[in-house]
């Protein structure tokens, strides 16, 4: 993995989480580094609170708004 968010993330998946996520309403989605730590430093600026940029990837969907309503 090149990425800084490295934490949270895997090489690769099992095919039963393959078969499992089917019955989800699963978004894949990738971003940049730079919106995961843009995304970090925005959550800090708001509720004085650092998260590592594995988190603020998940952050980068709400303040980019990558996911809708």
């Amino acid at each position: 993995m090149t990425s800084v968010a490295k934490t949270l993330g895997a090489p690769y998946i099992t095919s039963h989480l393959m078969d499992t996520v089917k019955h989800f309403n699963v978004i894949s989605s990738t971003l940049p580094d730079e919106r995961a730590v843009d995304a970090c430093l925005k959550f800090s600026d708001d509720h004085i609170f650092l998260v590592e940029p594995a988190a603020g990837v998940s952050l980068a969907t709400v303040y980019s708004k990558v996911l809708s309503d």
